[in-house]
């Protein structure tokens, strides 16, 4: 869980940064009540990365699966035999 901060100074901000590199915790930034921005240990962020290219990924294997489905894929081979049919 996230801890909520309020800075009210830039070294505060630069604490909140300091904590969450070295407790590895994550920091919801607030101005008033409303929460303006994170800082997340730098593992956590690439965790996120990783995850969105694993989604990333996902969704492409779905789309080349639905486009497989209705035909709207055509193989390398084929495309390039097409083609040197084309040039002849």
């Amino acid at each position: 869980m996230p801890q909520t901060v309020t800075p009210t100074e830039k070294q505060d901000y630069s604490a909140q940064v300091r904590r969450a590199a070295r407790n590895k915790e994550r920091v919801r930034l607030t101005q008033g009540d409303k929460a303006i921005a994170a800082v997340i240990p730098i593992e956590d962020l690439e965790y996120f990365e990783r995850l969105e290219d694993y989604v990333d990924l996902l969704e492409s294997l779905e789309a080349t699966e639905e486009a497989i489905e209705k035909g709207g894929v055509l193989l390398w081979e084929k495309f390039k035999a097409e083609l040197e049919l084309e040039s002849k």
